[in-house]
């Protein structure tokens, strides 16, 4: 897989013919690998196959498919048939989300009929470890740079890291930092005690706990995180551009692009 993709959630809530554009649009302009999430609006293994069909070369991930949507079985069964139909382009990403009992416990248990091609949502050193143990790798998403570092750590240099990365476009980097705080508490739910370990105040977000999880500012300036990710021991890097509405998105995505190597 190429270094550098795109996450998005904007495909949830697109008519189906917008969603095929869009991604033949992104493997056009040369992204390596397009992360899906489950948030609700679409189920995460048929939307792949769609998105599968409408693109010729890059990876289409689930970033992070829900285990509690699926039984653990109709998952495998969907991940065989996909890696079947398109070799080597689908990636199955699965993560545990809200949990009351012992996350680690509940995946381990739904990834006895997985395949290869598997990767862990993954925050704590916990998952992170079974990520290691059971899996092609991880995925954390929306964490610092010190994170991916600990995460490389834990997984080894044999296994996958691909790392979700939130980033607000913008030439004027004062407003895209105002932005980008502005979307800082939807980074949270289920990051605090991760973010408390590396040494942030959670419970009083500020500008450092802002610019290390939301990067702003212009294509140079995003660029450079993105290789502070592959520095700290990332394979891949996931932009989540973050944007007042869809079409800044899309702007955002093309400009980056001409940037590809």
């Amino acid at each position: 897989m190429e270094r550098l993709g795109i996450w998005t959630d904007l495909f949830d809530r697109a008519p189906i013919g917008e969603v095929r554009e869009r991604a033949a649009e992104l493997d056009e302009l040369g992204y390596g690998a397009l992360w899906l999430p489950e948030i609700g609006g679409r189920e995460a293994l048929s939307q792949a196959a769609v998105v599968l069909a409408a693109t010729r070369r890059m990876v289409v991930a689930t970033g992070i498919a829900s285990i509690h949507a699926r039984t653990a079985e109709a998952t495998a069964a969907g991940q065989r048939t996909l890696d079947d139909a398109y070799p080597g382009r689908f990636l199955l990403g699965l993560g545990v989300g809200r949990w009351p009992g012992s996350p680690v416990a509940a995946m381990r248990a739904y990834l006895d009929p997985m395949g290869p091609t598997t990767v862990l949502g993954s925050l704590g050193p916990r998952m992170i470890a079974l990520a290691a143990e059971r899996t092609k790798g991880a995925f954390p998403f929306g964490m610092p740079v010190e994170h991916t570092a600990a995460a490389r750590e834990t997984l080894g240099a044999k296994r996958f890291l691909g790392v979700g990365m939130a980033a607000v476009f913008d030439h004027d980097r004062e407003r895209g930092r105002r932005f980008a705080r502005s979307s800082v508490a939807n980074f949270l739910p289920n990051r605090e005690k991760s973010l408390r370990a590396l040494g942030y105040a959670v419970d009083h977000p500020d500008e450092r706990l802002a610019d290390a999880l939301v990067v702003a500012g212009d294509v140079d300036r995003i660029l450079a995180r993105v290789r502070e990710h592959v520095d700290a021991g990332a394979d891949h890097v996931a932009l989540h551009v973050l944007a007042s509405e869809g079409p800044k998105t899309v702007v955002a995505w093309r400009e980056l692009a001409t940037h590809l190597s």
